[in-house]
């Protein structure tokens, strides 16, 4: 049996059996439900309200961020090095850990 055969045939054994086809319906609907159900209720672990569209500092200053892209290509084996001039996350009430 050819694989378009194949594939036609279960096609068709699924649409037939009228179980399986209400019960991928009920599946998906489901998967929907909860994707809005938990999206409507988002909210921050650090501050418990909402969630800002723009990310704020400790002093509730906006955050910036800045980089740029260098392309150069490379033949044969090559070694990438990056270079991070800074990182450091501060939360209010949690105590910085020190470098990892």
């Amino acid at each position: 049996m050819t694989g378009v055969a194949l594939l036609r045939s279960e096609w068709t054994k699924f649409r037939t059996v009228s179980g399986w086809v209400v019960g991928m319906v009920v599946a998906a609907l489901l998967i929907v439900l909860i994707a809005v159900v938990t999206g409507a209720s988002a909210v921050s672990r650090h501050g418990g309200g909402p969630v800002s569209a723009v990310p704020l500092g400790p002093g509730g200053e906006a955050v910036t961020d800045s980089f740029y892209f260098v392309h150069q290509p490379i033949t044969g084996h090559g070694v990438l090095t990056a270079s991070v001039t800074s990182l450091r996350a501060t939360i209010s009430g949690v105590r910085d850990p020190g470098p990892a």
